[in-house]
């Protein structure tokens, strides 16, 4: 996923309430952070992991930076994962878009595979209704095919 901007690594000194955490920069400085995550974010919110940060610049915002990724190992080595959770759906449609410039990791290895299949597609909906009243994130219509081979994807966070 490309950022707007440059982010910027620290270590994780403490999360805390929920959306706020405590990051130290390597200059030393010590800066509180937004987190854009609700979750108990379990074995990702460990003090001392490394954090990857953005600035914004909206005078307006209460705190000036957000926590993007956090590097953990899951078994296979070190790997950044997302931890805020308005990115997933600009991920998936970024993957969808561009098929050349995909990088998967174990953790949405499955979601990937999905995606590939997706190069037939003709049109991609987003935020669609189907008929059991659920709204689901993408819809992959193909044209050639009945309604009923069309396929249907959820990006969860």
């Amino acid at each position: 996923m490309r950022f707007p901007a440059p982010l910027i690594p620290a270590t994780l000194i403490r999360r805390y309430k929920r959306f706020l955490a405590d990051v130290a920069l390597g200059s030393g400085e010590t800066l509180t952070v937004h987190v854009a995550n609700p979750g108990s974010m379990i074995g990702l919110s460990t003090p001392g992991a490394r954090v990857y940060v953005s600035k914004s610049d909206n005078a307006r915002r209460k705190l000036s930076h957000s926590w993007e990724l956090v590097e953990v190992d899951l078994g296979s080595g070190p790997e950044l994962v997302g931890v805020n959770t308005s990115y997933p759906n600009a991920l998936v449609l970024e993957a969808i878009a561009a098929p050349e410039q995909r990088i998967c990791s174990v953790r949405i290895g499955e979601l990937i595979g999905v995606i590939n299949d997706w190069e037939s597609s003709q049109e991609v909906a987003r935020a669609t209704a189907i008929p059991s009243e659920q709204k689901i994130n993408w819809l992959q219509l193909n044209h050639e095919l009945e309604s009923s081979q069309n396929g249907y994807t959820e990006a969860q966070h």
